[in-house]
């Protein structure tokens, strides 16, 4: 390799190592609790069929996600595949402690006269109040063959700036953690 080549590929390194550095503080973090029961046990090596809630090419590459974590922890895949783990990732609404509405009273009216007393009360949130963050809800479910119920359960987290893939990245691990568990406000991830 010649010294320019050389040369070339340092001052690339050099420029593109604050943008790197500063992608990798500001990739944001999922934050949440998991809860999960288990309602029989599941053998070490369970074989799995992965099923999203829909067949869309996201929820799809999520099951990737799913299916490898699920082969990491050494469970198998596909086979006779006795057990099917089910997911679906819903998008929450921010949570916020009031809402705006509008109440009307009325009373006080007498049928010989034209007086009527009326109230009208309008509550509205004040514009500066920060936007609660985004909750996100992840279901999963294992079945059996008999499609029984042998295993649920359900990861919410704040996850602003996030797409599903990210978030179930995150969570794939620690949902193939607790599989066949029983566990309640487990921090994740």
């Amino acid at each position: 390799m010649t010294a320019r080549v050389r040369l070339f590929w340092v001052v690339l390194a050099v420029l593109l190592l604050p943008a790197v550095l500063t992608s990798a503080q500001e990739r944001p973090s999922v934050r949440g609790s998991l809860d999960a029961t288990s309602y029989e046990r599941l053998p070490a090596d369970a074989d799995f069929h992965v099923r999203p809630a829909s067949a869309s090419p996201m929820a799809m590459g999520m099951a990737d996600l799913l299916t490898d974590a699920l082969l990491q922890a050494g469970y198998r895949i596909g086979g006779t595949a006795p057990y099917t783990l089910s997911f679906q990732l819903t998008g929450g609404v921010p949570q916020v402690g009031r809402r705006p509405n509008l109440q009307f009273d009325g009373g006080g009216g007498e049928a010989d006269f034209d007086t009527f007393e009326f109230k009208m009360r309008f509550n509205m949130l004040r514009r500066n109040q920060p936007a609660p963050p985004r909750r996100r809800l992840l279901l999963v479910t294992v079945s059996d063959a008999g499609n029984r119920l042998v295993w649920e359960g359900r990861a919410s987290v704040a996850a602003e700036g996030m797409d599903g893939y990210d978030i179930i990245a995150a969570l794939a691990p620690v949902i193939v953690e607790e599989i066949g568990r029983s566990v309640y406000g487990r921090p994740v991830p």
